[in-house]
């Protein structure tokens, strides 16, 4: 029998600002941004990378607000700064998602119908098995009420 790894992330969540893109020396375009993702009052901040295609349209399509669809993988990142090279201290680390997928779900404030709306018309992802809640189609408010999720394009 054969093992083989996975590394697979898939997030839904609101973008905290526009994308921001730079040129790495190679030509090659590199795009960063962080997702919120809010479960039970709960806020995660994600961060993501994008290159290439996925860097240029993100930086096209999404914007602050927006709610969206990403595949990733986690990847984790060792830099170093002026302190930790005067101090001799190790590099610091930071974790990023690298993503290879990247949908517009909907744009800040638009595609906000009902629940049963959504049931109609088919648009609800697939329940996972390992999932007893219904956390993939309502999303909390501030005010703790129950919100459908954007239909997913």
């Amino acid at each position: 029998m054969s093992l083989k790894c996975f590394n697979k992330v898939i997030l839904k969540g609101f973008l905290g600002k526009a994308p921001e893109v730079r040129l790495l020396p190679s030509g090659d375009s590199v795009t960063n941004f962080s997702i919120a993702t809010t479960i039970h009052e709960h806020t995660e901040w994600h961060k993501i990378v994008c290159f290439n295609k996925a860097a240029e349209y993100a930086i096209k399509n999404l914007g602050e607000g927006d709610f969206v669809y990403i595949e990733a993988q986690i990847r984790t990142r060792e830099f170093k700064t002026a302190e930790t090279e005067e101090k001799g201290y190790k590099p610091k680390k930071v974790l990023e998602l690298i993503a290879h997928e990247v949908h517009l779900v909907s744009k800040r404030g638009v595609g906000h119908g009902t629940v049963d709306e959504e049931k109609k018309e088919g648009s609800n992802p697939e329940k996972s098995e390992e999932s007893e809640t219904d956390v993939d189609n309502v999303y909390n408010t501030d005010a703790g009420e129950a919100r459908p999720l954007p239909k997913f394009i």
